[in-house]
């Protein structure tokens, strides 16, 4: 909800800093969708002292499988799949009124940003 204060706020004041109300939605959607696919994904570390704690990691050693894989997906969140769908619905309104040319490079840098955030956040819940 804050796509709704942020939108509010800049209608009435025109920018921020020399950017444009869709320019600022656009941070503010990388931002969300971003930390709404790092917390969807790899909440599984925040919580791995209390998997080693009550002996959940012992099993997982014994799966043959990636233990990383694992962890990151012992606990997905699918509560926060409606942010990450807010945040589609705020790109899919913002990118065609940027006064951006969508050609191959752009949207390659785009996904570039979606993917260095989502790994800062993981950072932070490891």
């Amino acid at each position: 909800m804050t796509i709704f204060g942020i939108f509010f706020l800049l209608s009435r004041f025109q920018g921020i800093g020399g950017f444009s109300l869709y320019e600022v939605l656009l941070n503010a959607a990388i931002m969300n969708l971003s930390f709404a696919l790092s917390e969807l994904f790899a909440r599984g570390f925040d919580n791995f002292s209390y998997m080693i704690g009550n002996g959940q990691f012992d099993r997982i050693l014994l799966r043959p499988k990636s233990i990383v894989l694992q962890v990151l997906a012992s606990q997905i969140e699918f509560s926060r799949i409606g942010r990450v769908v807010q945040a589609l619905l705020v790109f899919a309104y913002i990118l065609p009124r940027l006064p951006i040319t969508w050609d191959l490079w752009h949207l390659f840098t785009l996904l570039v940003m979606i993917l260095a955030t989502v790994g800062m956040f993981c950072n932070l819940f490891s």
